[in-house]
């Protein structure tokens, strides 16, 4: 009830001052009383309320943890239909969605897991939606925003097709089903923003094609977070010292940089992982070309030496570098992320060092900054 009031009382002064056109309600009509699980991109902190006040169907949502740290916000976000999301509360939040959706109401997640500021970075949809809405047997109903909601401008909510999940009952899922089902709706929304969303204008440093793709990837334990990192020694550097890469390798022909870093971390480090955006490119002066470093979700494995990818092939006259050198010795790692801000940490190229350090500082891991050229 208090939901129903609280948009009665604020739909006026939202409408006059939000230009948001709804297209395809008809679609969420067919709802109506029925549970149904929505998903939306998410631009901005402002996507929650576009929708809340214009789709004109009550629904609970999740929502970070972070909104509710005022005594206020911890009554307001709860009354209006709002539960906390954070890294440590994935068996609530579980419980919360089941228990919403059983009750036959609707309920909005916004699947990516964090706002995409790069469009060429969004979609990344993470499993989670996809999972509760097969436990829930519900439908999922993608949403887009064209752009982030601003004042006396026009935003366009575009509603898609229900995508059913019935072909997912009565057996056990495996994880890579959950992704099946994930890509199903990434497609539906990449195809309806396609439509509706004003691409941004690139960078120069954007367009040159990437000769290498890199992976950035973060690990959560007991012990704290941890990155994946390459552990090399090298005759012709320091007289053989110690220093860190990025793994990651060379693009093949035909290939894009998200397939690319996919494949080059499972060769190099035996780690499974799933690209979400590009972080950062780097014109490396050794070969003056353009390298992607991407930042991927963990999915499982532990780092191993793969001896027969091409990076392990050390000491042979023919596995030299560029410089003629052997390649020295490597090792995929898992490294505490507090030790690679140590001054004696010597990450390569340091520029990826400084950049990351300030972005993870401002930011955490999420890393929700779009697409910079490294210095």
């Amino acid at each position: 009830m208090f939901q129903w009031i609280f948009a009665a009382l604020m739909w006026p002064v939202y409408r006059l001052t939000f230009w948001t056109r709804v297209r395809n309600r008809k679609a969420l009509r067919a709802f109506r009383g029925k549970p149904v699980l929505l998903c939306s991109n998410h631009k901005s902190f402002m996507d929650g309320p576009a929708i809340f006040f214009t789709i004109r169907r009550r629904f609970n949502f999740l929502v970070k943890e972070s909104i509710f740290e005022s005594g206020f916000m911890r009554w307001f976000v709860p009354a209006i239909g709002g539960f906390p999301v954070s890294a440590d509360n994935g068996l609530a939040v579980t419980k919360y969605s089941l228990k919403t959706l059983k009750e036959g109401k609707a309920l909005l997640i916004f699947p990516e897991g964090m706002r995409a500021f790069n469009p060429d970075d969004a979609l990344a949809l993470r499993n989670g939606a996809s999972m509760i809405a097969v436990k829930a047997n519900v439908p999922i109903l993608p949403i887009v925003i064209n752009r982030k909601p601003k004042v006396f401008r026009r935003t366009i909510i575009q509603i898609g097709k229900p995508i059913s999940v019935e072909e997912y009952q009565g057996r056990r899922i495996e994880k890579d089903e959950l992704t099946e089902l994930s890509d199903k709706v990434r497609e539906q929304m990449n195809e309806m923003l396609s439509k509706i969303e004003k691409k941004r204008k690139k960078q120069w440093w954007e367009k040159e094609p990437s000769a290498t793709a890199r992976g950035i990837v973060f690990k959560k334990d007991d012990e704290g977070t941890k990155i994946l990192l390459m552990e090399r020694r090298r005759p012709a550097y320091r007289d053989g010292a110690l220093y860190y890469t990025i793994p990651g390798g060379h693009l093949e022909e035909g290939e894009g940089e998200r397939d690319a870093v996919v494949r080059e971390i499972e060769e190099e480090t035996s780690v499974k992982v799933r690209p979400v955006r590009t972080l950062y490119k780097y014109k490396f002066d050794g070969d003056g070309k353009m390298h992607a470093f991407i930042t991927c979700e963990y999915i499982k494995g532990e780092p191993t030496v793969n001896t027969t990818a091409d990076e392990y092939q050390e000491g042979a006259n023919e596995k030299v570098w560029h410089d003629g050198e052997a390649r020295g010795t490597i090792n995929p790692v898992w490294v505490n992320l507090e030790d690679v801000w140590k001054e004696d940490f010597d990450l390569k190229p340091e520029a990826l060092k400084i950049q990351l350090e300030k972005d993870i500082i401002k930011s955490g891991i999420q890393l929700v900054r779009s697409t910079i050229l490294l210095k």
